[in-house]
Parts: C-alpha cells; sequence; structure tokens
C-alpha cells in the first residue's frame, strides 16, 4: 500500500517550497511510528481576503478572515493553507493540527480561534516602485554649476544620499534660496578721509524659515545687530571690510543657517596731483589746488597741457617714488620728455597730518598752440 506521501498522491512541484518542511515533519512522524494512521493526505490552498491596513495582530486578524468566509468542508484527508495579503505581506497560515474535518466559515457553527492557527510564512511584496525608492543617489562632490537645486560650490548631496524622487524633485523644483544684501560698496579715499555710511542689511525669506537675527562685521568683527545701522570711521588710514550677515529659522525644504553678504573693502590711497601751471608749487595749498589728481595705485598719468601755461607739474608721495624724473610721451606729437625733480613739499592730508611729496616739473619755451597730452610714467 502507497505511503500517504508518495508523488502519486500529490503533485510535488507545485507544492510552495515554504511548505516543504510539512512534508518532511510527516515524513518522519510516519518512519517513527512505523504503523501511524494516516489517510494518503495532499495540500489544500485557501484564499482570504485581501487587507488593505497594518495589521496589529495577524493571527486575529486571520481568524476574523476564515470565520467570514462563506461556509466550506473539510474532510481530514487534505492539509489546510490559509494565503492572504495584510498591507503589503504575503502570509501562509495552517491550522495548529495540520489538518481538519468539519464545517467552517460563516453558519457553520464552527468557530475559530486565535490558538488554532499558526503562521507558517511571511514575505514582504517588493514592488517595483520599492525597489525604485530604495536606490540612492550619493555623490559629495562639490557643484561647479548650479543646476537646479544643486547649487554650485555645495555637496550634491549629503553621505545619505538622495532617493531616486529626492533627486528628481531637487533637479527640477528647486527649492527658493534666502538671499541678503547691503548698499555697502567697495570704496577708495584719501588717506585720513572720514567714512560715513547708513548701512541697511535686506533679507528675502524665500524657503527658509523666519529670520532670527541681523550682524553687521567689520574686518570679522560684530559691530552691530540691528537691520539699520550709522556707520562711521573717522580718519580712515587703514584698509577694512564690512560684511553682513542674517541667521534664520529651517523652512521646508532650507535648513537653518547663516547667510552672508559679499564682503566689501573700504581702501585708502594717497593721491598724485598734476596739472599745467604758471610756475612749480611751494606749498600744501599749490599742491592741492592742482585741476587733476589719481590714487597714488596709477602706473601712468594722462596731462593735458593746455594752451596757455608753459610749466607741467606732477606731485607724487614719496612713498611711491623717490626718482630723479619720470619718463613721459607726448602722444600728440610724438615726442618724448622727461618731468625732473624739483622739491619736495609738504602736503596735509584730510585729517591734517602732513605727507612728504616729490614734485616733478617740465618747462617748456613756449605754450602749446594745441593741447597737447602727456603720458606720464610713475
Amino acid at each position: 500500500m502507497p505511503g500517504p506521501f508518495d508523488n502519486n498522491m500529490y503533485n510535488h512541484n507545485k507544492i510552495d517550497k515554504q511548505f516543504r518542511w510539512l512534508v518532511e515533519k510527516l515524513r518522519c512522524l510516519e518512519k517513527d511510528l512505523g504503523n501511524f494512521d494516516f489517510n494518503p493526505i495532499g495540500f489544500k490552498e485557501i484564499s482570504l481576503p485581501v487587507v488593505t491596513q497594518e495589521p496589529t495582530d495577524v493571527l486575529n486578524v486571520c481568524v476574523s478572515l476564515i470565520n467570514a468566509l462563506p461556509k466550506f468542508e473539510l474532510d481530514g484527508q487534505l492539509i489546510p493553507f490559509f494565503k492572504t495579503k495584510l498591507k503589503d505581506t504575503h502570509y501562509t497560515l495552517c491550522f495548529t493540527e495540520l489538518v481538519a474535518k468539519g464545517s467552517f466559515g460563516l453558519s457553520s457553527g464552527t468557530v475559530i480561534k486565535r490558538e488554532n492557527l499558526f503562521v507558517v510564512s511571511k514575505e514582504k511584496d517588493f514592488g517595483i516602485e520599492d525597489v525604485i525608492q530604495g536606490l540612492k543617489y550619493i555623490n559629495t562632490d562639490i557643484v561647479p554649476e548650479t543646476q537646479g537645486g544643486f547649487f554650485q560650490g555645495e555637496p550634491a548631496t549629503s553621505s545619505q544620499g538622495l532617493t531616486i524622487s529626492q533627486f528628481n524633485d531637487k533637479l527640477l523644483f528647486p527649492a527658493i534660496r534666502p538671499t541678503i544684501s547691503f548698499n555697502a560698496n567697495n570704496l577708495t579715499l584719501e588717506r585720513g578721509t572720514d567714512y560715513t555710511q547708513q548701512i541697511t542689511i535686506n533679507f528675502t525669506q524665500g524657503g527658509a524659515g523666519n529670520l532670527i537675527s541681523y550682524s553687521l562685521e567689520k574686518d570679522g568683527a560684530e559691530i552691530s545687530t540691528t537691520q539699520v545701522t550709522q556707520f562711521e570711521q573717522n580718519n580712515v588710514r587703514a584698509n577694512f571690510t564690512l560684511q553682513g550677515k542674517v541667521s534664520h529659522e529651517a523652512g521646508v525644504t532650507i535648513s537653518a543657517g547663516t547667510i552672508s553678504t559679499q564682503s566689501v573693502t573700504i581702501r585708502q590711497r594717497l593721491r598724485i596731483w598734476f596739472a599745467p601751471l604758471s610756475s612749480v608749487p611751494n606749498t600744501s595749498t599749490d599742491v592741492r589746488g592742482m585741476s587733476s589728481n589719481a590714487f597714488d595705485n596709477a602706473n601712468s598719468l594722462n596731462l593735458n597741457t593746455g594752451t596757455t601755461n608753459k610749466t607741467f607739474v606732477v606731485a607724487v608721495p614719496t612713498e611711491v617714488t623717490n626718482a630723479a624724473s619720470l619718463s613721459a610721451q607726448d602722444v600728440t606729437n610724438n615726442v618724448p620728455y622727461t618731468y625732473n625733480f624739483i622739491r619736495t613739499v609738504d602736503v596735509v592730508l584730510p585729517d591734517n597730518i602732513t605727507e612728504e611729496y616729490r614734485v616733478y616739473a617740465l618747462v617748456v619755451d613756449n605754450a602749446y598752440s594745441l593741447a597737447a597730452n602727456h603720458i606720464i610714467q610713475i
């Protein structure tokens, strides 16, 4: 007589691989017990409804599903497997006694209880969306040029990376970054001049959270915490920088942080004075009274001779040059000239401190009938 698990009693290939242990268990029972009284046994699959919500207790949910099935009969010849999907997980359950006989389901008079079932297997349902969402793009290199929400100068992603949907959202729907500006500008002043400026910091929130604080810094040190600052620096004799900053809270897509304006530099320089004159200057007033000037970082000057004077003068700070002469070129008439050193003059600066200047001059015999341009090398 064939045994209960001979191949002619069931199609082995159709048995779910997750239930093969049951077959092995019953084989062992049959072998150990010898005349173990089992009729030939097969398998019966019973499908339960799908539940879309996450279950708090799998067995209780499945008991309710089985008891709510239309009335069905089990003859004790088959092992019933109950299969269902709860939320995104597939479950297979079996009776604790493996087989059962009688009527079950609605109006059957038999009520399945929690202790009558056990979970044979569960398997997470990984759909294509789950796979896609599980993929991440990780690139901590600095972005060379802004593309969408990938901003220049920042890492492309954090070390945790971005999912595909996060990557697409960041590229196609970039966060609106907060911006800051202020009305201070790069400026060059004559040494000893006062600098006065009402400085206003402007903040545009964008996708950031609310503003927390303002800050105005001079040379990296905070000097004001208000939006508007009346800034004054008297007798400027050293370069300095100004920069505005704003701290803000986190927004939906923008982290909390601090943003800064560009740093601007207020520079001080000495002036070079030059002009056509009737005579060579002797005093500070004479030097500062010349009609043209340039800051001391100029490499050359363009002196227009006019048609009246025969003396052409340049006064240069001694700290810039102590040369015995300056080379020049009459570019109008293509004639080279030399401006010779005449004397030094102590020139009074805006803060009433004097600075030594060297006065150079070119004297010609006759005034120009047509004005010419002298390019003088410093």
